[in-house]
């Protein structure tokens, strides 16, 4: 509790520090494309509510500004080199619960100009990490994927295969589960390499041919 000294210390209320990797900062430090669109996002940040319930942003406070020198280096991608020798990017990593799950565009961009292929890693699974990569990271960064690698663990099929402590038969079972899962995806993938830049209204019927409109479906 905080707020408990009187007046000057504020409304009491109940607060909690966030770790950075929950924090909206760094889902916008992740898609912006350079310091000036660092700059733009941060300063539609909505950090709170008046009584007639019009937002307060960063950049009604003022503050965007002071965020954005704060951060005039961490948009710079880390490089840093795997055991086999391979040069790797580091940089940004929001949860994919309550964000998008993926490094950096800027990172994705420079691997790109550098080298001839790019493999980047999609957190918390295909159906999450995977999706907001080609929904939201594509979109804004105008990237198009070549290819997807999916990883299962033996452990996991046989979660899917519903007997954890199973054997060959539980893989089996789990592995038919990952291949229908595999042609849920497809879809996604096939949209983001036939039509990159196709700007879907929020009241067109969505791309991924569910018959809902995108703000309910991908857009939501």
């Amino acid at each position: 509790m905080i707020g408990l000294g009187g007046r000057e210390d504020g409304v009491p209320r109940e607060t909690e520090f966030v770790i950075t990797v929950a924090s909206e900062v760094m889902a916008v430090l992740a898609l912006a494309t350079d310091l000036f669109d660092l700059r733009d996002r941060l300063g539609r940040m909505v950090l709170a509510t008046r009584t007639d319930g019009s937002p307060v942003t960063a950049e009604d406070l003022g503050v965007a500004g002071a965020m954005t020198v704060l951060l005039r280096d961490a948009i710079k991608p880390n490089l840093l080199q795997t055991l086999e020798g391979g040069p790797a990017f580091v940089h940004c990593g929001p949860f994919g619960n309550i964000a998008h799950g993926n490094n950096s565009i800027i990172a994705d961009r420079v691997a790109l100009k550098l080298g001839e292929f790019v493999i980047t890693e999609s957190g918390f699974a295909a159906d999450l990490g995977m999706e907001k990569f080609m929904d939201i990271v594509c979109r804004v960064g105008n990237l198009t994927p070549s290819a997807v690698v999916l990883v299962a663990t033996v452990k996991a099929l046989k979660h899917h295969g519903g007997d954890p402590d199973g054997g060959a038969e539980a893989i089996a079972a789990g592995s038919d589960v990952g291949d229908q899962e595999v042609d849920m995806m497809m879809p996604v993938v096939e949209q983001r390499q036939l039509d990159p830049e196709r700007d879907v209204g929020r009241n067109d019927p969505c791309w991924c041919g569910s018959g809902k409109k995108y703000k309910r479906c991908h857009g939501a």
